[in-house]
């Protein structure tokens, strides 16, 4: 399933043991989880022990019933298993996991256009919270690099752009995938800032 990913987006947390963990409110300057996700959606997440903080967990998780963390760890203090967490307070973020970054310089995609797909289904499921639809198909400004067109007028269901021409384009302008994943990931950016789509 494609992993959704927010900023700020940080809470408290009181909850003990190896199972799901109560969530109990935003941090200061933060939002909670359940005010940003779409129905479904996973995420990367890191609790870090403030009362213990030799005990932490990064891992790929989901709201469950109730509004808890439901925990799949990827790294952590006990070897990578769940942590047996001790009462006291701890924190969770939605955060990207290494591992994810190492996935796409293994071969994926650059960050920031890895998966087209799962903006998208991003997209249709924050507009499903507001009551409306999302079409798929968003006018996006022509970008031009070093003189050379990479990005057209128009991206039809967010396809990257594709091809030899495409990458003739990027490798004479100078310009690497992660630099273009960058500038595109800013575009984005200044899109939601102006509310032409979902922040």
């Amino acid at each position: 399933m494609t992993l959704f990913f927010a900023d700020l987006v940080r809470e408290a947390c009181l909850g003990t043991g190896t199972g799901d963990l109560a969530l109990a409110g935003a941090l200061p300057g933060h939002r909670a989880f359940a005010e940003v996700l779409p129905p479904g959606a996973r995420f990367h997440y890191c609790i870090a022990g403030v009362t213990r903080p030799e005990q932490w967990e990064i891992g790929e998780g989901a709201l469950g019933s109730g509004g808890s963390l439901v925990r799949m760890p990827l790294s952590s203090s006990a070897a990578g298993d769940p942590v047996d967490f001790s009462p006291g307070l701890k924190t969770v973020a939605l955060v990207v996991a290494a591992a994810w970054f190492s996935g796409q310089e293994a071969g994926g995609a650059p960050p920031g256009i890895a998966d087209v797909e799962g903006l998208t289904e991003a997209l249709a499921g924050k507009a499903a919270l507001a009551g409306a639809t999302f079409a798929g198909a968003v006018v996006v400004p022509q970008l031009n690099v070093g003189g050379a067109k990479v990005v057209g007028a128009r991206a039809t269901g967010w396809g990257a752009p594709t091809g030899t021409a495409n990458r003739a384009a990027f490798d004479t302008a100078g310009i690497t995938a992660g630099q273009l994943a960058q500038r595109l990931k800013a575009l984005i950016d200044d899109l939601a800032a102006h509310g032409l789509i979902g922040s």
